[in-house]
Order: structure tokens, then C-alpha cells, then sequence
């Protein structure tokens, strides 16, 4: 006991990184994913931190850690979502009101345990203090890679764009860590893809895989547990890409 206490006491451990390839054209930062393991929980701490990279290549400062940075966040202020309905479905905000108890897998016989229970996946999901003992809102971060959501590539060229709407869009709304627009984005083991502003770390939102609300029961609680298990929620590489959609022959975007 002694021996596991000291371990994750002492031990966080880096998954992955992410870097700008060209960062002297681009932005100068890197952002690097890690978790610190927790005894006999199923819930670990997961951490996003950014730091400068000096003039001369090498790590400087940390700039912010999106871990603390969402402990400070009210969870009434968190813009988490999912998705309900298989045909004709729509984006759904994660809360009380929207989730039902077969979205979350709750036995529904007795009536006052099943309330109890939602309240509770809901709340530790979204950090309230009532539910979430370890007040820590974002879960670990193990094969999932951090990905920077630039500007549009200015190589992509659509021939079928005729009034040039990519292009202007491109030059019209930059993303950049100056403007604020400019996101990180990562998956995590509480069943989460986060999306991080990069100029201040604030979570601009989070989506929880559909498939994923009847698992989320696992790993809620608000005493420590003694049957639940780690668990491995959005926890594969990331990837992000513009989808430019058009209508009719294409022409029009």
C-alpha cells in the first residue's frame, strides 16, 4: 500500500506531444499530453500543458495547463455534447434535462435510485462538486495525440470552387492563437474529445461519443470506489481536417 502511494504520489507520465512542423513559419508551441495514475480509481488525472519554444529550440516556460485550467471552470460554464438519433439526429447538449436513462444505461425500476444515479454520471461527467470528489474535470490522456486546428491549407486548391469561396473564407477567418480562434484538441479516458482554446487553455467545448454514454457509469462516482476499473474511453490517435461542402454540381460552397 505504502509502495503504491509513493508511486502515484510521485510518478505523472508524458503520452504524447504535438508540434507545429514549420514553427518559425507557423506558431511557436508545443503542447504536451500526460496523466498521473490514481490507486484504485477509475478516474485518472489527465494534463495538456503548453510551453513556449525559445529562439534557440529549445523548451522554455509552461504557458498553461488545460487540467487546472478546466478545474477552475464552473461546470454550468462547460459546453459538453453529444449526439442522439441514429436517423435524423442532432447534436445534443450533455445534462440532465436531454439525458435519458437508457442513454446512460441506468436501471429505471426504482425510480429514486435512477434519478440519483443520472444526477450523478451527469455531475462527475461535467465536474460538479457534488459528484466529482477528486474536483478534477479532465481525465487522463494515454495514446490519444494532442492536434493543433490551423488556418485552411492555402496548398488546397477546389477547381470546381468558380467564385473562389475557399479562398476567401481562408483570409477571412484566420485561426490563430493571437485571435483566439486557434484550437488544440485531445482525447481522453473520461470519454471525452476536449477542444482547448490555445491563446488561454479554456475548454471551448467537449464531445462524448454517442457510443460511449452507456459506459460512462464505469468510471462516476462520488465515494472512492471498490469495483469500478480504470477504463479506455477516446483513447486513439486524433485527427482533424476542413470538410468543404458543397451543393449540386459543387460549384456553389
Amino acid at each position: 500500500y505504502s509502495f503504491s502511494l509513493i508511486k502515484e504520489a510521485t510518478y505523472a507520465f508524458s503520452a504524447t506531444v504535438s508540434v507545429a512542423a514549420s514553427r518559425t513559419v507557423d506558431e511557436n508551441f508545443l503542447y504536451a499530453a500526460s496523466f498521473q495514475p490514481l490507486n484504485q480509481e477509475p478516474f485518472w488525472q489527465g494534463h495538456l500543458k503548453k510551453y513556449q519554444i525559445d529562439t534557440d529550440g529549445s523548451v522554455g516556460s509552461m504557458l498553461w495547463d488545460g487540467g487546472s485550467v478546466l478545474q477552475s471552470t464552473a461546470a454550468a460554464n462547460r459546453n459538453i455534447w453529444t449526439y442522439k438519433g441514429s436517423t435524423g439526429g442532432a447534436m445534443t447538449a450533455f445534462n440532465t434535462t436531454n439525458m435519458t436513462y437508457d442513454d446512460l444505461n441506468i436501471d429505471d425500476s426504482v425510480p429514486a435510485d435512477a434519478l440519483a444515479a443520472k444526477n450523478l454520471i451527469v455531475g462527475f461527467i461535467r465536474g460538479e462538486t457534488t459528484y466529482n470528489i477528486e474536483s478534477w474535470k479532465l481525465g487522463d490522456i494515454f495514446r490519444s495525440n494532442p492536434v493543433t486546428v490551423p488556418t485552411p491549407s492555402s496548398y488546397f486548391f477546389d477547381t470546381r470552387d468558380s467564385n473562389n469561396a475557399f479562398d476567401a473564407f481562408r483570409t477571412t477567418y484566420p485561426r490563430t492563437t493571437t485571435n483566439g480562434l486557434r484550437l488544440v484538441l485531445i482525447g481522453s479516458n473520461d470519454g471525452q474529445l476536449h477542444a482547448f482554446k490555445t491563446d488561454t487553455g479554456v475548454e471551448a467545448w467537449s464531445f462524448i461519443p454517442p457510443n460511449f454514454l452507456t459506459k460512462l457509469i464505469n468510471i462516476a462516482h462520488n465515494a472512492h470506489p471498490t469495483g469500478l476499473t480504470h477504463q479506455y474511453f477516446v483513447d486513439g490517435p486524433t485527427t482533424v481536417a476542413d470538410a468543404w461542402l458543397g451543393s449540386g454540381d459543387g460549384k456553389t460552397k
